[in-house]
């Protein structure tokens, strides 16, 4: 297949928002993600996920690959 960026045009209002959908995807995959344990990397149903949480002021970040 080919591995090729997808922008999306899906925006988030804050942080907060952006952190509910990473614990929403930590819950539904099993993984644990908290402000001790910032980073997850997983795959699901055909995404790698790698998503970490913003601490100390910096942002959240998620990533999703088809693979």
């Amino acid at each position: 297949g080919s591995h090729g960026r997808l922008d999306s045009n899906i925006k988030f209002k804050d942080n907060d928002q952006l952190n509910n959908l990473i614990f929403r995807i930590a819950r539904a995959t099993g993984e644990s993600i908290s402000e001790q344990n910032p980073m997850m990397n997983v795959t699901f149903q055909g995404f790698a996920i790698s998503a970490t949480l913003g601490v100390a002021g910096s942002s959240s970040r998620l990533v999703m690959t088809r693979l």
